[in-house]
């Protein structure tokens, strides 16, 4: 698994945040998508094999732009309630 963090502008509200969540939550195979307007990022958690390159194109079409990315290996907690995304 892994951890995809992008910084995304265009956000101004929680509808917004929102909005990026459904659309990601839609349209690919993920096991948890996180989005904050305040910090203008997405963090998403999802397979190995997974497209970055057609999520930051599919982000960039609803209106918002994917201004940054970063991808790292993500192992879940043993204790869950301790694994803060």
């Amino acid at each position: 698994m892994k951890k995809i963090t992008l910084q995304i502008k265009g956000m101004s509200c929680n509808m917004c945040a929102n909005h990026i969540a459904d659309h990601v939550r839609e349209n690919f195979k993920v096991d948890k998508v996180k989005v904050s307007h305040r910090k203008g990022m997405a963090e998403i958690i999802a397979d190995d094999d997974f497209d970055i390159a057609k999520l930051k194109e599919s982000i960039d079409s609803t209106g918002y732009t994917v201004v940054g990315e970063e991808s790292e290996d993500y192992v879940p907690s043993k204790f869950p309630f301790f694994n803060k995304l």
